[in-house]
């Protein structure tokens, strides 16, 4: 989006007065109207009484609607729906009784109904009110205030108008609930979106990982009996049991180090992928600002065709109607993303040409023409330069229409010769006005639905993509070290399982334990964020490594933690251990905490560093490192890691004590 409209949209997209705003349009378009149908009431009351009365219908029926409308109070009760629209009827057909200049506003009634009943009640009623108006205007009409003595195209005119009016209270009204609605769920979508993806990342978990997990569990359930000799079992079975037990649970490792990070991948490329379909309110705001300059291409027709009898002027009108609204169709009622610049301004600029044009051959109702124009160059061009164009346009309409118009011949209750050559020029631009108001409204508000929904996509991917990153972190954190550790006394228990059965058996039975563990920290995935304890953690760490030959030493195991650090610190613990076990050949590991008058620092020393293997990690960046730095970030801490002059590998964590708070 190029214009200065992007930059006012982005600005209101962060605060909440959208529903406000965006109703603001309704409000400003109504009351333009409310002026327009005055000063028609003006010009043809022919007393103060008759005025008073006039004005008092048009303040009821616009007044109504704007109580009635405003944003997020509005009842859709039966009964109240019903009273609201048989009250805006009376107050389009009565007037009609004793006025003939009751010309547009009706449409009011027309744009309750479409909003407010099921479609097949709303077009029919519509239908029936926009012709009935049209059948009144033509016996009772004068549109304007002149005498015509044509029923049909008066006929014409006042269902045109009725028509054009209901079109745009329901276009500006439903795009800006529209705008309200997504506005106000954003959140609730995101929230959605991550619940969503919560159940079918951990669905999905559990088809991958868990079912692995039982039957890894249950492999080593039934064959440690055999194993131990307490049943007859072929040993060449079993060692190949052993031998499946071994790959299926390599394979599991594997999918807890894979799982989350293509999909996690995929998030990133979607909030990269330029996904831009323009939503079906933007193709409503075009369709309503098509209708309404098709109501005003039909005003012009019918003026040219059945008052004026003129069929090449008919014929040169439709003609110029076709190219104005298909370039409007084509290249201004689009999603801002979708607009060149340079064509954009093309497009205005040949519109404009069009459109002055036909003023100065047919002049008439050619004049509504213009505020398509101001309205465009309000939505295509910067403010510094559209606003000055917009005012130039309806200054033009006015100096154009003001001396030659036969509709505002005198004011009959006021006789002021100022207000008299004056107050035609300012309803006219007025009645330009509105129709800019309603163009550049409806447009605006599908530029703004537009990008609703662009933020509501983008934080329900970063939702999406935050929750899967949350559940990679404690997939690797909670299922790690306890594959790692079935990986590792499967192997032993492979080759054990002939030399040491005994041994054998033992490494079997704490791979049941570790599985049905293993089993429960799947199934706490989906649950939320598990917080880990560090004391659990050390003799976890502890009791991993001596069963794997690592002579392990913890210093300052009785350190005081603050919990929401302890489960920030554990995480490193259990991190530390895997790659003691993963990435090392280690026969020492020290594991030391002190605490300082400010901060808490752990070290994870090993030796027996594999270099080829270690360089491949950190030249990765594995997930491990990953899920740690963004652990440590949010309490404020840091993490070192690499190998030091003494060969050793050393993994730190340093958390201030005050990320306790």
């Amino acid at each position: 989006m190029s214009s200065w409209v992007a930059r006012v949209i982005r600005r209101q997209l962060r605060t909440d007065r959208v529903q406000t705003l965006a109703s603001g349009f309704l409000a400003t378009f109504l009351v333009c109207l409310w002026f327009v149908g005055f000063g028609r009431v003006l010009n043809r009351s022919d007393s103060w009484g008759e005025l008073t009365v006039g004005a008092g219908y048009l303040a009821a029926l616009v007044g109504l609607q704007l109580w009635f409308f405003r944003p997020a109070q509005r009842s859709h009760r039966p009964h109240v729906v019903v009273t609201l629209l048989a009250t805006q009827a009376v107050l389009a057909f009565l007037p009609f009784l004793h006025y003939s200049w009751w010309l547009g506003v009706p449409g009011i009634f027309v744009g309750s109904a479409l909003l407010l009943l099921r479609p097949r009640s709303a077009v029919p009623l519509a239908l029936a009110a926009v012709l009935s108006i049209g059948a009144l205007g033509g016996f009772v009409g004068e549109p304007g205030g002149v005498s015509i003595d044509n029923q049909g195209y008066t006929a014409a005119f006042f269902s045109i108008t009725t028509l054009m009016t209901g079109v745009t209270v329901y276009g500006l009204t439903r795009l800006a609930d529209v705008a309200g609605a997504i506005h106000r769920t954003r959140d609730e979508v995101a929230r959605l979106a991550a619940t969503q993806e919560r159940l079918r990342f951990s669905q999905e978990l559990r088809e991958r990982v868990g079912v692995q997990l039982s039957a890894i569990g249950s492999t080593a359930q039934r064959i440690t009996p055999a194993l131990a000799g307490a049943i007859q079992a072929d040993a060449g079975q079993v060692r190949s049991e052993i031998t499946e037990l071994v790959a299926t649970s390599r394979n599991a490792l594997g999918q807890v180090r894979s799982l989350s990070a293509d999909d996690i991948d995929e998030v990133g490329d979607a909030r990269d992928r330029p996904d831009r379909v323009a939503p079906a309110t933007m193709r409503l705001a075009g369709v309503a600002v098509l209708v309404v300059f098709l109501c005003f291409g039909a005003l012009i027709i019918s003026e040219q065709s059945l008052f004026l009898r003129n069929a090449s002027a008919t014929a040169a009108t439709c003609v110029y109607l076709t190219v104005i609204l298909s370039l409007q169709a084509r290249y201004v009622i689009r999603p801002p993303h979708q607009r060149q610049p340079v064509l954009a301004l093309g497009v205005l600029a040949a519109q404009a040409v069009i459109i002055y044009v036909a003023v100065a051959q047919y002049g008439g109702l050619w004049l509504t023409m213009p505020a398509l124009l101001a309205a465009n160059a309000l939505v295509l061009l910067r403010l510094a330069i559209s606003v000055p164009i917009a005012v130039g346009v309806l200054v033009s309409v006015g100096w154009i229409y003001a001396p030659t118009d036969p509709w505002w011949e005198s004011f009959v209750l006021v006789g002021h010769p100022l207000i008299e050559d004056v107050a035609p020029t300012f309803f006219v631009v007025e009645w330009s006005l509105t129709a800019v108001v309603a163009t550049y409204g409806m447009t605006w508000l599908g530029m703004l639905v537009v990008d609703l929904q662009e933020t509501q996509r983008q934080l329900s991917d970063t939702a999406v993509h935050e929750e899967r990153w949350r559940l990679a972190r404690d997939v690797h954190d909670l299922l790690g070290l306890g594959l790692s550790a079935i990986t590792l006394k499967a192997e032993l228990a492979n080759k054990l399982a002939i030399g040491d059965p005994g041994r054998a058996t033992t490494e079997l039975a704490e791979i049941s334990v570790l599985s049905r563990q293993a089993l429960g920290d799947v199934r706490s995935v989906a649950d939320g964020e598990r917080d880990l304890r560090l004391d659990e953690e050390l003799r976890s760490a502890r009791a991993l490594l001596t069963s794997a030959q690592v002579e392990v030493e913890i210093v300052g195991a009785g350190i005081d933690v603050p919990e929401p650090l302890s489960s920030v610190l554990a995480a490193v613990i259990r991190e530390g251990a895997t790659n003691v076990l993963r990435h090392s050949k280690a026969n020492k590991c020290q594991i030391t905490l002190t605490r300082t008058s400010n901060a808490l620092d752990l070290e994870i020393a090993n030796d027996g560093v594999l270099t080829e293997q270690l360089r491949e990690q950190l030249g990765s960046g594995g997930s491990g490192v990953r899920n740690l730095i963004h652990r440590l970030s949010r309490v404020d801490g840091r993490l070192t890691s690499g190998v030091a002059p003494d060969g050793q590998y050393r993994l730190r964590a340093t958390v201030p004590l005050s990320g306790t708070g």
